[in-house]
């Protein structure tokens, strides 16, 4: 498959991701890796405890730049990566290293070391897709970013937020799982009631409900 995309896109920059799915046994089929020239293999080996070792032990026998993702957890654990010469990119996520705070520290302490970085994603909302995306535009963040818009993992766009904060409000049924579920018939007598009953004590209520009953006046009793 590298070979095919890296025929057809012959000055195209991209890279592999492994997702921690290969171990040193395969360390030659990473040095096959080096000549397509790749801008980096991401996570090549399984994220356990001899992981930084073994990653360190994978970069000094290839070209191509390794990318920890998977293993990058905290602070102290870059620091160890780097003493080890685990790899030459880092990826962080904001949600797995502890937030922004640690996420602004790796980056400062890559940036001293020659390590560039970029930003990876995990399905966060639109207020955590924001934040990184302010992330990525720090010194050291070199590549572009792994970022998924809200659209992807919610089904409210901001259109839709402008529209329905525009409009009265509105009791709605509770969601159902259904996108497209019809609206139940009494829902209608349910508004009428709470417009009528707004405002009023509990004594007042059901002195309200029976005229509505007696007399027709709500919108149960129109529908009667």
């Amino acid at each position: 498959m590298v070979a095919a995309v890296r025929s057809a896109f012959p000055n195209f920059t991209f890279h592999v991701d492994c997702n921690a799915a290969y171990t040193l046994a395969d360390a030659d089929l990473f040095r096959k890796l080096d000549r397509y020239r790749l801008a980096m293999i991401e996570q090549p080996l399984a994220d356990d405890g001899m992981s930084l070792i073994n990653h360190a032990d994978l970069q000094k026998t290839i070209e191509t730049p390794v990318c920890l993702d998977e293993s990058v957890q905290s602070l102290s654990v870059v620091q160890a990566a780097i003493r080890l010469k685990s790899c030459r990119v880092v990826n962080i996520k904001m949600a797995r290293v502890g937030g922004l705070t640690a996420s602004r520290d790796i980056q400062a302490l890559c940036a001293e070391h020659g390590i560039p970085c970029w930003i990876g994603g995990m399905l966060e909302s639109a207020i955590g897709g924001a934040v990184c995306a302010e992330l990525a535009t720090l010194p050291n963040f070199t590549y572009p970013g792994d970022i998924f818009p809200p659209h992807t993992s919610t089904r409210t766009t901001s259109a839709s937020r402008k529209s329905s904060s525009a409009a009265p409000a509105k009791s709605r049924p509770r969601w159902s799982g259904h996108p497209a579920r019809a609206r139940p018939r009494s829902t209608e007598a349910v508004d009428s009631g709470a417009r009528d009953t707004q405002g009023m004590n509990g004594n007042e209520r059901p002195a309200r409900r029976a005229r509505h009953n007696a007399g027709g006046t709500g919108a149960a009793g129109a529908r009667g």
